[in-house]
């Protein structure tokens, strides 16, 4: 990974110009926004790394001037509903297209599309698959995307 040192002095401004190089170097495939306001920033994207390797490199700019860096990534309903069909036909489970219905007590299908898809590379999708994990609190602890 490429890291660019910083102080603690470092304006939003900058620090965005900062993380823009950074993720430039890392993730030179995926198009990133990166946005400030009122000392804040926003970083999203779409295909490509997932939020906690995205974070790994951003997070330890914010403090300072920059008091927060919010990262959110955007995945098309194409996507989401691939992500859902795919965990639907590995689990036997039904979907009927309304990701809003509950599979369990807590999770509704979108929950699970974003908890896969939060913790996977989507970089180039192929499915999901059931990890060697057998027990865990959410559906990202035992499936994952590949």
């Amino acid at each position: 990974m490429t890291y660019i040192a910083i102080s603690d002095t470092t304006y939003p401004k900058e620090i965005a110009k900062i993380i823009r190089k950074e993720l430039k170097a890392n993730f030179p495939d995926t198009k990133f926004s990166v946005r400030i306001s009122r000392g804040t920033v926003a970083v999203s994207w779409g295909r490509g790394p997932s939020e906690a390797t995205v974070k790994e490199i951003i997070m330890k700019h914010e403090g300072g001037f920059t008091t927060y860096i919010f990262v959110h990534r955007s995945i098309s309903n194409e996507l989401y509903n691939q992500i859902i069909n795919d965990f639907a036909n590995l689990t036997g489970k039904s979907f009927d297209g309304d990701g809003t219905i509950r599979i369990d007590d807590h999770f509704s299908w979108n929950d699970v599309a974003h908890q896969l898809a939060s913790h996977g590379d989507l970089t180039e999708y192929h499915g999901v698959r059931s990890t060697e994990r057998n027990v865990g609190a959410f559906y990202s602890d035992i499936y994952e995307i590949y």
